[in-house]
């Protein structure tokens, strides 16, 4: 996004590809995010039904000029595209916030996925907080977020100590369950591998250790606790955590075949 003294009467997009345009669009303040997000129709987005070349200079695109960039003569249909894929340009105040929502957005992943070395957990927000602040790095608000971060772990460099954190690990889903368990391995991991034998699937993984626990309870949910997890060579901490929800869910898996049991039983009794 570009930062500009944005009218109060209308905010402008601007829409360039390669050689042709620029071309510009005066949409209704604060109503492109809306409607790019489906929150608002597209009665509601337009300051002027016209494109502009120079709307300071009130140079309006012809014809012609529409014709060659947007393969049509229709200004609604050339403002649509001009105001789904063309760039904004904010106020001050709506820069910040982006901004702000960006660096929270950072520090979260790096708070989520490293550690610190010395104690085996992850730095406190704060203190990567603080450590941005008074770092040279700068969020940029239209990189993705990994991207930065990583650049961001090499810019502390000398000041904190980062391990990228990943738990690895084999899940074998039985073939019953493979439709309904495959979309939540897919969604929640980083699928390696896998491979397909006689009594289901088996996914190698990886996941942030921070998505361990919400992958096997979701897991849980979708095979009843019928599955098998196999932690590989982590650290002592990622290890008893997988350990812990691996018993967790083989005891589910116990206590429902004794319970199924203790049914057959009871009712035979009664037959007797």
């Amino acid at each position: 996004h570009k930062t500009t003294t944005m009218s109060a009467k209308y905010q402008v997009v601007r829409w360039k590809k390669g050689k042709l345009g620029p071309f510009e669009a005066l949409t209704a303040p604060g109503s492109v995010l809306k409607y790019r997000a489906g929150k608002l129709g597209w009665d509601k987005v337009l300051s002027a039904d016209v494109v502009f070349k120079n709307h300071k200079k009130g140079d309006k695109a012809n014809d012609a000029e529409l014709e060659k960039a947007f393969k049509t003569t229709d200004e609604m249909e050339c403002l649509k595209t001009i105001v789904a894929e063309g760039e904004l340009e904010v106020s001050s105040a709506e820069r910040k916030e982006a901004l702000d929502k960006k660096s929270k957005e950072v520090i979260a992943f790096l708070h989520r996925n490293y550690t610190d070395p010395k104690s085996n957990l992850p730095h406190p927000v704060v203190r990567l907080e603080l450590a941005l602040k008074n770092s040279k790095f700068r969020v940029d608000v239209d990189k993705p977020v990994d991207a930065q971060v990583a650049e961001l772990v090499k810019a502390l460099h000398g000041k904190l100590s980062f391990v990228k954190s990943e738990v690895e690990g084999t899940v074998l889903i039985p073939k019953q369950y493979v439709g309904s368990a495959s979309g939540v391995v897919y969604k929640m991991t980083d699928v390696k591998r896998e491979k397909y034998m006689p009594e289901g699937v088996k996914f190698e993984v990886g996941m942030a250790p921070g998505d361990f626990d919400p992958f096997i309870n979701a897991l849980n949910k979708v095979t009843q606790g019928d599955y098998q997890f196999n932690m590989a060579g982590q650290s002592n901490t990622a290890t008893a955590q997988g350990t812990s929800e691996h018993d967790a869910a083989a005891s589910g898996r116990a206590k429902k075949k004794n319970k199924k049991k203790g049914k057959k039983g009871k009712g035979g009794g009664g037959k007797k």
